[in-house]
């Protein structure tokens, strides 16, 4: 069993990758050096690789909006921070393939900090251990 994960500070979604070189988007940019950093942590803290199916628990915690108090709509959609982490399990070498991640584990979405820090945790399930979970 993988242990859970808080990493603190602003989650960064991902983006389309449209080119390569000179020329790429500087939010590609700010995407790939978050994934590679939270690569680095995932290797450091989950040594093992997952040789079987899994679900990925992805819960994004964001500051309230100031004028709606809710979930900020310019903070980027669940489903694409959702892909920044699995990414960044396959970067580091803990799924061979993103493909072996299945899913999103339960409870996986964006939430509202209760304390005004944004931070993500994360868990990852193995499919044999993720029945166990739900039920």
């Amino acid at each position: 069993m993988y242990e859970k994960i808080t990493m603190q500070g602003k989650p960064v979604p991902a983006v389309r990758q449209t080119t390569k070189g000179k020329y790429i988007k500087k939010g590609a940019i700010i995407y790939n050096q978050y994934r590679d950093a939270v690569a680095l942590v995932l290797k450091s803290r989950w040594r093992k690789t997952v040789k079987e199916y899994a679900l990925l628990t992805v819960k994004v915690y964001l500051r309230p909006a100031k004028s709606t108090g809710g979930i900020p709509l310019n903070a980027g959609d669940w489903d694409n921070f959702y892909k920044t982490f699995t990414d960044a399990c396959q970067a580091a070498g803990i799924v061979s393939n993103d493909s072996i991640i299945l899913g999103p584990g339960p409870e996986s979405r964006n939430y509202l900090s209760s304390n005004g820090e944004e931070y993500v945790e994360l868990e990852l399930i193995p499919v044999s251990n993720a029945y166990k979970k739900v039920v």
